[in-house]
Formats: C-alpha cells, sequence, structure tokens
C-alpha cells in the first residue's frame, strides 16, 4: 500500500500506527556499530560510573544505563568463581536472556548502548563472545579511595550485597585463608584481584575496543580524557556547561560510615596494602607511599 492509498482508506488510529512503524523501520539497527557501539565499563565499583552514565546521556548516539535489571551481579559472580569454561553457548544464553530486551530497544531507536556500572565485569568474556565488536572502558580509581569507601559501606562484613561480591576461587592459595582475613585485607583483596584480573582480559581485547578512563580525571572534568572517552564512544562531547552540571552533582557519594583517611591509616594497615597490591598501584599509575 502506497502512503497515498494508507492516507485515503485507513482509519487515523490504523494511520498513526502505520506511519510510526515505518519510522521505526527506518532508524532501527540490526546491529551496533562504530557510530551507535555497545558498551560496557569494567571496574570495581565505587569509581564513579554513575556519573559516568549521566555525561554519556548527554550524547545524541547512546542510551546509557548505570545499574539496568535484571541485575546481572549473581551471574558475574558465578563467572568469576567457575572453575569450568565459561566461554559456552549457555553461558551465552544466559547473559541474552538478561539483556536483549535492552538491546533490542536501543537499537530500535538507532542507539548504541551503555552499561557502567560493575555488574557486568566478570562476564566481560562472555560479552565480547556474544556481541560482535562489543567496546569496554576501564574504569580505574586509586586504591586507597575503593579501599576506604568500601570499608565505609561495611562490605565484607554485613553489607547487604555481600553475597554477590567475588572471594578466592577453589584453586586460590588464599581460599582457606580468606575466613581469618580482616575487613581491610579484604577489601584490598577486591581492588588487587579485580583489577588484575581485567588487565588480564583486555589483553585479549583489540586497542580499538578497549579504553582506559581513571575516575581522577572523570571527577576533576579532565578535558583531555573526556574527549579521548567521547571520541572512543563515537559521541561528540557535550557543552561544559553540562560536564560542569552533572560533576558537580557528586552522584552517589559517600556520605556515610567512618574509616580514616589514607593519610591517617596505621602502619599494619600500609604494610599490609603493600603486601596486598603489590605493583599493581604503580602499574596503574597510582602511588602508594
Amino acid at each position: 500500500m502506497s502512503l497515498i492509498d494508507l492516507l485515503l482508506d485507513t482509519p487515523p488510529r490504523k494511520v498513526y500506527q502505520a506511519l510510526l512503524k515505518r519510522i521505526l523501520a527506518k532508524d532501527s539497527l540490526t546491529e551496533f556499530n562504530d557510530t551507535q557501539p555497545c558498551i560496557f565499563v569494567l571496574s570495581t565499583g565505587r569509581v564513579g560510573s554513575m556519573t559516568l552514565a549521566a555525561l554519556l546521556n548527554y550524547t545524541d548516539n547512546l542510551i546509557s544505563w548505570h545499574e539496568p535489571k535484571p541485575i546481572l551481579y549473581p551471574a558475574s559472580k558465578a563467572a568469576y568463581q567457575s572453575l569450568s569454561d565459561i566461554h559456552t553457548d549457555a553461558w551465552n544464553k544466559v547473559f541474552m536472556c538478561l539483556r536483549k530486551e535492552r538491546f533490542d530497544n536501543s537499537l530500535k531507536l538507532g542507539r548504541g548502548y551503555v552499561e557502567t556500572s560493575p555488574q557486568a565485569t566478570f562476564l566481560a568474556p562472555v560479552i565480547a563472545k556474544a556481541i560482535s565488536n562489543v567496546k569496554f572502558i576501564y574504569l580505574v580509581r586509586h586504591p586507597a579511595a575503593v579501599i576506604r569507601s568500601g570499608m565505609r559501606r561495611n562490605w565484607y562484613a554485613g553489607h547487604q550485597a555481600d553475597e554477590n561480591r567475588i572471594t578466592p576461587r577453589l584453586d586460590s592459595d588464599l581460599y582457606g585463608q580468606w575466613q581469618e582475613m580482616t575487613q581491610f585485607q579484604k577489601n584490598a583483596w577486591l581492588w588487587a584481584e579485580t583489577n588484575r584480573w581485567i588487565l588480564e582480559f583486555l589483553v585479549t581485547i583489540p586497542d580499538n575496543r578497549k579504553f582506559t578512563l581513571h575516575s581522577e580525571d572523570l571527577y576533576l572534568g579532565q578535558l583531555p580524557a573526556l574527549s579521548a572517552l567521547f571520541e572512543f564512544c563515537g559521541s561528540t562531547m557535550p557543552c561544559s556547561k553540562k560536564i560542569e552540571k552533572v560533576l558537580s552533582l557528586k552522584m552517589n557519594n559517600q556520605k556515610i560510615g567512618e574509616y580514616p583517611e589514607f593519610e591517617k591509616w596505621s602502619p599494619e594497615e600500609l604494610k599490609q596494602l603493600q603486601l596486598i597490591i603489590g605493583n599493581l598501584a604503580n602499574r596503574l599509575g597510582y602511588e602508594l607511599f
């Protein structure tokens, strides 16, 4: 039926529905691409992922989510703890079952898809296999800041989400020592192990599909870092007023819980920090002492 025939012979409601269908069909994408990419952020958490989501939602080529549902935390932890191969169709089906509807909605709107929370981190190998040309942003923050935030939030000491936080695997040297480790040691291990795992994974990803962003550059609105970020996303960088508006909100800023600033940590805590994190902090550009 031609457009003229449609307008002459069809009730108004059906005209609207048919035109809407045509518009969506015209603008819909069949798959993600360089200008409408699919991007997942990998991190420990407490790194500014909510702020990043807000910034990327100022673009005209992306739909950015912080913690979309269904949540991926249980599956991500299971992927990390698993001693078997996760590069299987079963894992692919689990992941796509949890995210296909959101992918489809973004594609219908002609937009790329971004997910910024840490909940998908340990599913990265599954995601890389499931989505052609998927991109990854590695969002990393100084270990002391992440550890202090975790301590203030009571991570590994009764926090409601502890059941979805990783612990040493059965084949780890620390598996038998975990119950005896202090809360501080556990939080230091979380930073070290998560970042070690991410770096190991990113070696398998081509350079044009991975981007490292330091939280400190994000929080300070460093233009070179932000410019490179938006270029990686195939996006035009928002105006400075929009960026400043997002950064001024200090999203998800820690307001409760007490724990000393890094400069006031005890000699024993600093010793444990060095023992557990080792040279990884320096490798990522952070000085501990």
